[in-house]
């Protein structure tokens, strides 16, 4: 006696030879393989792609730069989850040049942990932009440091603009007093703004006061260093003041005079 289900396995074999022998199984077989060809390639396509896009969500990154795609600009915001290499990379996307020195638009300067940039059109176009990130934190040295990771968020967003090369302040008072104003009855303060500490400004910044106030804007500035100065705008502004008829006083107030 034997198993019956031993002579059946023949006659299967048989089957399935004579389904293969057959045209349109062929074709169908043929069909099925292409099939899964197709879908596996797609599949692994978009499975690393969007791979990609989670990791980088993952590690705080909100939004992509496609200006060039969608004809929209790039928006920057206090709080953004940027680093500074993000930045830069965004800006060499945008086709802006990196330089040690800014000389026009199109153009950005890196210094520790701050990106200078100047916008080569819209309303910030004859202005100069400083983005300031958090500070890096000390590099751990020895075997098996990890290389520490760039921080993230901006921190702090400068718009510098050109008030005081136009002569803005001066303007202003002239404009009061063409309104019938006196100047001896006006009131004008320096309220918190950026100190002579701490405004850096280039050669670009110098020969536009250079050409605004030709001889007078050397007692404005302090040389810091090859090409870099600090720039005391408050003296400026009260120069200008000064110039269009608004008597000054010094008055006992923390830090700074209030013009009266």
């Amino acid at each position: 006696m034997g198993d019956p289900g031993l002579k059946k396995k023949p006659r299967v074999i048989l089957k399935l030879r004579g389904l293969a022998s057959k045209r349109w199984v062929r074709y169908l077989l043929y069909a099925a393989g292409v099939f899964t060809v197709v879908f596996g390639a797609a599949f692994f396509y978009f499975f690393f792609s969007y791979a990609d896009v989670i990791e980088q969500r993952l590690h705080g990154e909100r939004e992509r730069t496609l200006p060039r795609v969608y004809g929209r600009a790039v928006g920057l915001r206090k709080g953004q989850m940027l680093s500074v290499e993000d930045l830069v990379s965004r800006l060499n996307d945008l086709g802006y040049a990196q330089r040690q020195q800014i000389d026009g638009g199109g153009q950005f300067t890196v210094v520790k942990n701050a990106v200078t940039l100047a916008p080569r059109e819209g309303p910030l176009a004859d202005r100069s932009v400083r983005i300031v990130f958090p500070t890096p934190r000390p590099v751990k040295t020895g075997r098996g440091a990890a290389p520490p990771e760039s921080p993230r968020g901006i921190q702090q967003i400068e718009v510098r603009g050109r008030g005081t090369v136009q002569s803005v302040t001066r303007a202003a008072v002239e404009a009061l007093v063409a309104a019938g104003g006196r100047p001896e009855s006006f009131l004008a303060a320096v309220g918190p703004s950026i100190g002579p500490c701490c405004y850096e400004v280039d050669k670009p910044v110098i020969a536009q006061l250079d050409q605004a106030f030709t001889g007078r804007w050397g007692a404005w500035v302090k040389s810091v260093g090859p090409g870099k100065w600090m720039l005391d705008l408050w003296a400026a502004n009260e120069e200008q003041l000064r110039e269009a008829g608004y008597p000054s006083v010094d008055a006992p107030v923390p830090h700074r005079k209030i013009l009266l």
